[in-house]
């Protein structure tokens, strides 16, 4: 990791968006919510190196910043919890404030999925504590963007496991071949096929 900073300056001393994005990949994500204390560790050196290098970056970038830091602390807690809704509330302002950008929605929306990984609608078909904001989130921001790969491929997840899977149909059929490189991409669909039995 050490290496991967002192690269990353040596390239460009005003790369806060580079150590922004290794701080984003050592935080947690839906299928590895359990992020063990060294990679905290290093997630928070990353954010503080990107607040750091940040003076003169654009507004948005230093939103996403200072929303992802509110996600990491070191010492690391043993509950996170307050730490992943700190984050998701972080990140309702930015997308507050940044209507226009599709990595913002993807990130806010992820950052509430985070919160009930896996939890989206009981067995019964109720919605989750954050499945609402969720889906307005996604709906409204596939409405502007409906290819965008990321977008799909959380709406693809949220809506899975809901009583109206048929919905992110769409969302499936433009993620089918939109990245044929992106193994889990290109599988994603299959999640929506076979639900309604193709």
């Amino acid at each position: 990791a050490v290496r991967c900073f002192e690269h990353a300056l040596a390239a460009d001393p005003g790369m806060p968006m580079a150590f922004w994005g290794m701080a984003y990949a050592w935080g947690p994500n839906i299928n590895n919510m359990e992020i063990v204390p060294h990679q905290i560790a290093q997630a928070h050196l990353a954010t503080h190196l990107a607040y750091l290098h940040a003076g003169n970056a654009p507004e948005l970038e230093r939103d996403l910043i200072d929303a992802l830091a509110k996600r990491y602390a070191a010492p690391a807690p043993k509950d996170r919890e307050p730490l992943n809704q700190a984050y998701a509330d972080a990140m309702r302002a930015v997308h507050k404030q940044h209507t226009g950008s599709p990595l913002v929605a993807t990130l806010f929306a992820e950052s509430l999925m985070n919160l009930q990984p896996w939890k989206h609608w009981t067995p019964t078909g109720d919605p989750g504590p954050h499945t609402r904001e969720i889906v307005a989130v996604l709906e409204s921001a596939l409405e502007k963007w409906p290819a965008h790969p990321a977008l799909c491929h959380l709406y693809i997840h949220t809506m899975e496991a809901s009583p109206t899977p048929e919905v992110a149909l769409p969302a499936a059929n433009r993620l089918r071949n939109a990245m044929p490189g992106q193994g889990h991409l290109v599988h994603m669909p299959s999640h929506i096929d076979i639900l309604l039995g193709d």
